[in-house]
């Protein structure tokens, strides 16, 4: 009889413990007390996670194609991943709290712009993105569109004309006047010649060769064809590159040559057509995380007046540092006065984003988490 009751008991605990398992929750990820984020707004952050660490792993020389055996930032790159789009998924929850506090919401306009964003990248991939991942518009919307549109929303609340913070005209220009400089850039990518086109090339030139040999044509003739000849043949390489830049960045730095005397030369030596600008100018601040650490860090080496190149992703970047000073912002054009209060401001922003996402109690779902390989998007992102 002990035993029947025995067994009985052990049955009993054994179908609890698979109506336990069974009955566990996946459909959310993680929540604090007020906010609940969907495991597809997870998986939808697991794959922008994955895109960034393709990009971190690239820029250090590092096979993207297969990532289960990389490290990134000291962690294999699959829990980088993964930690990466708990950090995102903090944030969100961090955004949609500080928009409640501000009591903050959305115009009827600003709710269709919103949708409207949201429905045209749709369009684009979300067959891909429900089919293969399971990740809903819903989720796209909110993780997406109304995330960014909420954080411009909060920026503007703190730092706006109108804010609790609000950042006047004057600290503007006097942060322009001390970050911002005019640069002007020119690139170039070598041209890799393949065998089968030095091929194709080489038997053109013989068959060119044996025509004019062949034909009864001027001499004046023979030489434009000659010429002709050397002017199909030209192609940027590593090389030239190299030689035409530092010829370009000498010329400038010994003042043997102006920037609009460099402007014409390079016209002429890339055969641009007269109403081609070469060199774009711009206005930037070289300390804004916007632009990459080697492209900031070559521009903060340079003295006004005086211009380098670097290699960068392949690219040859000639740049040059006006002596002129800096053009006053148009602060009466709004988008421009964004821009600018933007990269003043978004340091102290994002620090206060960080502190409400540390004064947040969150809950993570692991069975959900667990449900999802980190690294199941490489067909996805080389499609």
């Amino acid at each position: 009889m002990r035993l029947i009751k025995k067994a009985l008991t052990l049955l009993c605990i054994g179908i609890f413990f698979m109506c336990t398992t069974a009955c566990v929750d996946k459909s959310w990820a993680i929540k604090s007390e007020t906010e609940t984020l969907s495991t597809g707004i997870y998986v939808f952050y697991l794959m922008q996670s994955y895109q960034e660490a393709t990009q971190k792993l690239v820029a250090e020389g590092k096979s993207a194609s297969d990532m289960s055996n990389e490290t990134i930032d000291g962690q294999s790159a699959a829990n980088w991943i993964v930690e990466n789009t708990l950090k995102m998924c903090k944030e969100l929850i961090a955004i949609e709290k500080e928009f409640s506090d501000l009591a903050l919401s959305f115009s009827e306009e600003e709710n269709s712009k919103n949708q409207e964003t949201t429905d045209k990248f749709w369009e684009s991939v979300g067959n891909l993105y429900e089919k293969n991942y399971g990740i809903n518009k819903d989720a796209v919307h909110r993780a997406s569109t109304i995330f960014a549109a909420k954080k411009e929303k909060i920026f503007h609340a703190i730092y706006g004309k109108e804010g609790t913070q609000p950042v006047s005209d004057d600290e503007i220009k006097d942060f322009y006047k001390s970050n911002y400089e005019t640069i002007y850039f020119y690139s170039k990518t070598p041209f890799e010649d393949t065998s089968e086109e030095n091929k194709t090339n080489n038997e053109s030139a013989e068959t060119n060769n044996s025509e004019n040999e062949s034909s009864d044509k001027t001499t004046e003739q023979n030489e434009s064809t000659e010429s002709s000849k050397e002017e199909n043949k030209k192609v940027d390489t590593e090389e030239s590159i190299q030689k035409e830049f530092g010829e370009y960045v000498e010329a400038i730095n010994s003042s043997t040559q102006t920037i609009d005397q460099l402007r014409e030369n390079i016209k002429k030596n890339d055969s641009l057509s007269e109403d081609t600008d070469p060199l774009v100018e711009q206005v930037t601040n070289p300390n804004s995380e916007a632009i990459v650490s080697e492209v900031s860090e070559a521009i903060k080496a340079l003295s006004p007046g005086k211009a380098s190149y670097i290699k960068f992703n392949d690219i040859y970047l000639l740049l040059i540092k006006s002596s002129a000073a800096t053009k006053e912002p148009d602060l009466e054009n709004e988008t421009e006065r964004n821009n600018i209060l933007l990269d003043m401001k978004n340091k102290d922003f994002e620090n206060k984003i960080k502190e409400t996402i540390n004064s947040i109690n969150f809950k993570i779902n692991y069975n959900a988490l667990n449900q999802y390989n980190p690294l199941m998007f490489t067909h996805l992102i080389s499609a």
